[in-house]
């Protein structure tokens, strides 16, 4: 099985205890990398990690 490459914004928002809407002006500040894919968000794993371990987002 493959490692997990990105996560929902409900991933996120478990992840984090944070709500929905935080989660949705964390992606608007883009504070990491997400990707829309019609009507569905995700966040790009690698950028998520570098962003909780404190590092700045590119």
């Amino acid at each position: 099985m493959s490692e997990k490459k990105s996560y929902t914004p409900a991933e996120i928002q478990k992840i984090l205890r944070i709500s929905h809407p935080t989660v949705c002006k964390l992606i608007a500040q883009k504070r990491f990398e997400s990707v829309r894919f019609r009507r569905n968000i995700r966040i790009v794993k690698a950028s998520f990690d570098r962003w909780l371990d404190g590092e700045e987002c590119d």
